[in-house]
């Protein structure tokens, strides 16, 4: 079974309650991934084991790859995961589930800057439903970085 498919299994797995066997399912795709394999396959898979973390730091070192993963991204592969969905779209969420991360890890200065590179690149988006959702949740980052006590930070 190709990996996006397996992939897109496991995101069933987890968005039906499974975190642990998501976690398991992905773990195994993941050790058959390259490093310099499919940025698609790697991308989504980050993004949803992020999702399937109980341990914030683990949250932000999985958001981490994703991230990082996103540079070898195009709209064409990206119509593999979503036809509808551009990589300028994915982008700004990207950097909002780091922001949020950092917010759980007690470092509002980061989500800060993670939440504005989203903004910025959220600005650029035409006014759908999605960019108005993305938008609107930017806007509750920055307001709960700007409000959150300034701790030291864990390490990561």
């Amino acid at each position: 079974m190709p990996a996006m498919t397996r992939i897109m299994d496991t995101i069933v797995t987890l968005q039906g309650g499974d975190r642990v066997g998501a976690r398991q399912a992905f773990a195994e795709i993941w050790k058959g991934l390259a490093s310099d394999g499919d940025a698609l396959c790697r991308c989504v898979l980050s993004h949803y084991m992020a999702d399937a973390q109980d341990d914030p730091s683990e949250e932000l070192r999985w958001d981490l790859l994703a991230l990082e993963a996103s540079t070898g991204l195009t709209d064409q592969n990206m119509k593999r995961f979503n036809a509808s969905l551009t990589r300028a779209e994915f982008l700004p969420s990207l950097h909002l589930n780091v922001a949020a991360d950092y917010l759980k890890l007690g470092d509002p200065a980061r989500a800060t800057e993670h939440a504005m590179q989203a903004n910025a690149l959220a600005a650029a988006l035409p006014n759908t439903d999605l960019a108005r959702l993305t938008r609107g949740a930017i806007e509750r980052v920055l307001a709960e970085a700007a409000a959150a006590p300034v701790t030291t930070p864990q390490p990561v």
